[in-house]
């Protein structure tokens, strides 16, 4: 059951990705600011804050 709901869920993020210049535009963003990051050894820390940040709006 879950296999099913996460390849709907790909399948779904690749139909947006493929249609939505905008979305493509921020995943490349986001991509090139991961590796600058990562590069600089700052990656750990700054998904740690994301993470910190969507717990907070979750409970």
């Amino acid at each position: 059951m879950i296999n099913i709901l996460v390849k709907s869920a790909i399948k779904k993020l690749a139909f947006r990705l493929a249609t939505d210049k905008s979305l493509r535009n921020k995943v490349k963003t986001g991509i090139s600011n991961a590796k600058e990051l990562n590069s600089q050894g700052e990656l750990i820390k700054s998904l740690g804050k994301a993470a910190g940040r969507i717990k907070r709006k979750l409970k």
